[in-house]
């Protein structure tokens, strides 16, 4: 019944809690007073800021990481558990990779100008479990979680390449090289195949095999997002890009079933819900479309303000953070 959010400007980051009931701010915690921390913000760009980030929650705790490198961890309440900094992430831009959590582990993509890594956390205490050294180059993408036959995988989007982990241990499961350019869009999945994509390089299908290996069964160069993240959902794979373009494709065979141009770009991922494709544009229009073969929109939802942030739906709820509100949207 809680909504966490993170902001900041180059003199204080906070974590803010509001009720999810009527949005009434419950508390804000501070990212002050942590060993290792800069003593000046780091350079960031307005678009990125200093809490790009997604936050991330198990339930018991809720975690935070800014562009100076801080990772807080406190309680529902607003208490702070831990805080470790792990180094100001240089890259032209700002950290945005969003934090992820695995049983008793957060996990952290860190691909920076100094040395790639993906880090495990204990959530309990902010110990490193494992980390894992990447030879790759900048990169704003967050991991994603999945489940196979011999248990979940983590998948990580990157320049160059595109990696599977054993989220327990590190251990690398498969690489494949196919990415480049600035890579922020995080990978997608359906039925045993990840789906990578990044504008200027392309949209590639990777096929995950039982033994382990991994290999390629299509690819696109149309209409690539840079940094809207694809979703796939019943055989269909939907992307959005920051030029308007939303298209959908085959999952199985890369066939392009149809693509729409609409008058605004976007940077909020696509989202499945109710058998809908749900994506807001820039303007904070949010374009309601069937999940189909064929192109219909369903309807539109003005949010009266911009937003290039992803939207959260929590039962018959919809959250969205715009440029200067946060908003449910849902059944009074």
């Amino acid at each position: 019944n809680r909504v966490f959010l993170t902001g900041g400007d180059s003199d204080v980051r906070e974590v803010y809690c509001f009720s999810a009931e009527d949005g009434a701010l419950l508390w804000r915690h501070p990212a002050t007073g942590i060993a290792g921390a800069p003593e000046t913000a780091p350079e960031v760009t307005s678009d990125t800021g200093y809490a790009a980030a997604t936050m991330a929650t198990d339930g018991m705790r809720v975690y935070a990481i800014f562009a100076s490198g801080n990772i807080l961890a406190m309680t529902l309440e607003g208490d702070r558990i831990w805080a470790h900094n792990h180094g100001v992430p240089e890259n032209p831009y700002g950290h945005a990779s969003s934090l992820l959590v695995h049983e008793d582990l957060l996990l952290v993509q860190f691909d920076d100008d100094n040395t790639g890594r993906v880090l495990a956390l204990r959530t309990d205490t902010g110990a490193i479990a494992w980390r894992v050294d990447r030879e790759v180059l900048p990169c704003w993408s967050t991991p994603i979680l999945v489940s196979r036959s011999d248990g979940p995988e983590l998948i990580v989007n990157g320049n160059t390449i595109a990696a599977g982990y054993n989220p327990r241990t590190g251990a690398e499961r498969w690489r494949h090289d196919c990415m480049g350019g600035e890579v922020a869009v995080s990978p997608a999945w359906w039925n045993g195949t990840a789906f990578i994509a990044n504008q200027y390089a392309k949209l590639a299908a990777i096929r995950l095999n039982d033994d382990g290996t991994a290999h390629e069964i299509w690819e696109g160069y149309d209409d690539l997002p840079d940094v809207s993240s694809p979703v796939a959902w019943s055989n269909q794979l939907f992307m959005a890009d920051s030029y308007g373009v939303v298209s959908c494709w085959d999952t199985e065979t890369g066939e392009l079933h149809w693509r729409h141009e609409f008058d605004e770009g976007f940077y909020a991922s696509p989202i499945v819900a109710a058998g809908r494709i749900y994506v807001t544009d820039k303007h904070g229009k949010t374009r309601i479309l069937a999940a189909a073969n064929t192109f219909t929109e369903l309807g539109t939802a003005l949010l009266g303000e911009s937003s290039t942030s992803t939207p959260a739906f929590v039962g018959e709820r919809v959250f969205i953070r715009g440029a200067k509100h946060l908003f449910c949207i849902g059944i009074p």
